[in-house]
């Protein structure tokens, strides 16, 4: 009888730890798609699983990430919520050898027209970038941070000293047709926000 006992034990340990390692996979998928943090709240709300099991899971999470050379953080920001962020771990010194070798290169396409509304509207949040280009634009925008030419402050990112003086000005002001254009593209921001 202690046999069967031990076997269904052993099952249902078996079970949990697939379960566990399920859900741990998601939550990295998750945070890698979102490209910027994520509260915990948030994550529950999307994968539809209680805060506590998610927070019983961040060792695990830590675990995985650190052992493909990636690490999560883990830090409060409004009203004491807690974000979790995917980040480089240690080889931190590649990824960065890798942008440098890329900045000597040109902006593509999609990073000049992130790069310009940035520069227009002043400072902007991933999603009003999304919203703006009609595509995702986190990745983009985390390039261009990593690479110097932006700035991330909280949700929002603005141009470098670098990026200002690369365009001859010493703040953003100085852009042609800066007032008229920016008002523009805030006009076109809030109407949108009303619309929905």
């Amino acid at each position: 009888m202690f046999n069967i006992n031990k076997k269904n034990e052993e099952q249902i340990e078996s079970k949990i730890n697939s379960r566990n390692n399920d859900l741990c996979e998601l939550i990295i998928n998750l945070l890698f798609v979102s490209g910027d943090g994520m509260t915990i709240h948030k994550i529950s709300d999307v994968i539809g699983e209680d805060k506590k099991i998610i927070l019983d899971n961040l060792g695990e999470v830590k675990s995985k990430l650190r052992s493909v050379g990636l690490d999560l953080t883990d830090h409060e920001e409004k009203k004491n919520e807690r974000v979790l962020q995917i980040v480089t771990g240690k080889n931190h010194n590649i990824q960065s050898l890798l942008y440098k070798s890329e900045s000597i290169e040109e902006l593509t396409p999609a990073q000049l027209q992130t790069l310009t509304l940035v520069a227009y509207l002043g400072e902007a949040t991933n999603h009003e970038i999304s919203f703006m280009r009609g595509v995702q634009s986190s990745m983009t925008l985390r390039l261009l941070t990593v690479r110097g030419f932006l700035i991330k402050s909280g949700n929002h990112y603005r141009l470098s000293v670098e990026s200002l003086k690369h365009l001859g000005v010493t703040e953003q002001k100085e852009l042609k047709d800066y007032e008229n254009i920016n008002q523009n593209l805030k006009n076109k921001l809030k109407d949108a926000i009303n619309v929905d």
